[in-house]
């Protein structure tokens, strides 16, 4: 980790384990702390119990999908601000708007831009 780069705690949600271990490995060596979880009932348990700084969630889920959990996670106590960027296989221009409503802060579409990615993280999550 850089001199001076603020250490974040980032939880990662997706279905796909591929995106999961790639999303953790990227984040670990670019010096933060990082949770993965498959599922977004396991997400929303995981930010009940601790605190994170990021939240970066894939939207098409299986049982519970991306916009409900960035809507429950909202309703969490002190995740009423937490920045929440959702990445999405979803192409669809409306699909940003779905997600700018159910709480996120910013889409991306898969494939991720990695290093836009970072930088979303770094700009969003303050300064720790």
């Amino acid at each position: 980790m850089e001199l001076g780069k603020v250490r974040r705690r980032v939880l990662v949600v997706d279905d796909e384990a591929d995106i999961r271990l790639m999303l953790s490995l990227f984040f670990c060596n670019a010096g933060h702390d990082v949770v993965t979880k498959p599922s977004a009932a396991e997400a929303l348990r995981a930010a009940q119990d601790e605190r994170f700084d990021v939240v970066v969630s894939d939207i098409g889920m299986p049982s519970m999908d991306g916009y409900e959990l960035a809507r429950a996670l909202r309703e969490v106590p002190g995740y009423e601000a937490v920045p929440l960027i959702a990445v999405s296989g979803f192409v669809e221009y409306s699909d940003r708007e779905f997600a700018l409503r159910a709480g996120f802060n910013e889409r991306m579409s898969k494939p991720i831009n990695l290093p836009a990615l970072l930088e979303l993280v770094t700009r969003l999550g303050g300064e720790g």
